[in-house]
């Protein structure tokens, strides 16, 4: 059984969007189909930020583009299955055209979801009766490395402050990969001990439906 290492791992941030691309529809299928209006497309591989009506599960979800077809103007969205989703109405698609590297991280953690407790003991019980409500946000957190001139950490601090989302992919040593779309906060605060070196880092929350894993 291979096991995911802690040794050499790329994390890189959304620096650059190209412009958005209109999508006009996407099926509900394993993979969904996305039909654009011509324009420049993606290409397989490009990591794609969705803004969808609609097909509320994939707003604001990052994913990979494959099998594009420039002759009608399609394009899956790889490893997503949107059969259960609701029905798309409108939307667009922007590539992520240019990465941030955050070469100053030293680990990566994404919390465990869990559920709201609803309370429905009534006063004939004996013991409390709970049901699960909805599951919580997916948050993370990133630790670095202090280095207030960083290009990447600058980013996600203007992105922190902007309110904004940015696209994540993380590179594993075996080659897998995993993509997703978040709002990030990170402030000016950092730690420093004696003979340590200074440490900051940015939090994350899920957008879209989910972190999407790809073999390569």
């Amino acid at each position: 059984m291979a096991h995911v290492l802690g040794i050499n791992v790329n994390i890189e941030t959304q620096k650059t969007l190209a412009t958005a691309l209109v999508v006009t529809a996407i099926t509900k299928a394993k993979p969904p189909v996305a039909t654009y209006t011509p324009g420049t497309p993606p290409a397989d591989g490009d990591v794609v930020v969705l803004a969808v009506q609609g097909m509320s599960e994939l707003d604001g979800q990052a994913v990979r583009v494959d099998n594009r077809d420039t002759t009608a103007n399609t394009f899956e969205l790889e490893g997503l299955d949107a059969t259960d989703f609701a029905t798309f109405t409108s939307g667009t698609a922007s590539v992520v055209s240019a990465w941030n590297a955050q070469g100053q991280a030293q680990d990566i953690s994404v919390d465990e979801q869990t559920p709201d407790e609803i309370d429905v003991t009534t006063l004939k019980d004996t013991e409390k009766k709970i049901d699960y409500g909805l599951l919580s946000a997916v948050k993370g957190r990133v630790g670095e490395l202090f280095d207030p001139t960083d290009t990447a950490q600058l980013d996600i601090r203007d992105a922190s402050k902007a309110q904004e989302a940015r696209a994540m992919r993380v590179t594993f040593a075996d080659g897998q990969v995993a993509v997703l779309n978040a709002k990030v906060a990170m402030g000016d605060a950092f730690s420093l001990a004696q003979g340590q070196a200074g440490k900051t880092a940015f939090s994350f929350t899920l957008r879209g439906h989910q972190i999407v894993f790809y073999a390569s």
